[in-house]
């Protein structure tokens, strides 16, 4: 995995007719606060190489360290709560804005972990259709001695003699099919134990009663963008990341 820059920035024009999309966002917090060095709510640390960023609020904190993953930009999203009351979490909610380099403006939501969890079982399925279709198609060719007698009749009589050489043979190669149905399923177990990970990893909508946390990874479409922010809504307070570019 490859960690991303977490750097702030201004973003405005959030009701941007640019941003409509199959599911448009929900009417803006009224109240945001964006991670940045000199604010009083921000911090930040350092843990096994991984800088990890805060917003205290009020007893609630949110922290968030972000890094790209095959197809995806993933958070890891904590919350905990300090309060003497209770809030809510639901990721389904949280979601990224981004620029790309003609300043063209987009959003997206956080994707279900289930069709995180699909995808992987989805790609191990085509990977075993097209090394079962290549095996199918493999044979191996085996070299016979073969002798006996012939006779031969022709315009000027009869002869017969005996001959010796070489025959081919061509037959399935059934070790390959072999080897590819041992490929297959290590590639099916592989799938089944990287999907139930994004499930178990995950960050579910959750209550968070007083005095608890709440933390998990939550997924994102990964996308070209020079900069984009995550917003992690809760209870009507959007608390804003700054990621820097994304390449793929």
């Amino acid at each position: 995995m490859k960690a991303i820059s977490l750097t702030f920035a201004c973003f405005l024009l959030l009701s941007s007719p640019v941003l409509a999309q199959k599911r448009e966002l929900p009417p803006y917090p009224a109240r945001e606060l964006s991670w940045k060095k000199s604010a009083t709510f921000a911090d930040e640390f350092i843990t096994d190489g991984a800088t990890i960023r805060l917003i205290r609020d009020d007893g609630i904190t949110v922290a968030v360290f972000g890094f790209l993953e095959g197809d995806y930009i993933v958070a890891e999203i904590t919350v905990a709560n300090e309060t003497d009351r209770r809030v809510t979490v639901k990721p389904e909610d949280f979601f990224l804005i981004y620029w790309d380099k003609s300043n063209k403006m987009g959003h997206q939501f956080s994707l279900p972990p289930a069709k995180v969890a699909n995808k992987a079982k989805g790609r191990a399925k085509w990977g075993n259709f097209f090394r079962s279709f290549a095996a199918g198609m493999a044979t191996t060719t085996t070299q016979t001695r073969e002798s006996g007698s012939a006779t031969i009749y022709g315009n000027g009589g009869v002869a017969s003699g005996t001959y010796n050489g070489t025959g081919t043979t061509t037959s399935p190669d059934v070790a390959a099919q072999r080897r590819v149905a041992q490929a297959n399923r290590d590639a099916t177990g592989a799938a089944h134990n990287a999907a139930e990970q994004v499930l178990s990893d995950a960050l579910w909508a959750n209550t968070v009663f007083q005095k608890t946390y709440v933390s998990g990874l939550v997924y994102f479409e990964r996308k070209k963008f020079e900069q984009s922010a995550l917003y992690v809504v809760i209870d009507g307070t959007a608390y804003t990341f700054a990621f820097g570019e994304s390449r793929k």
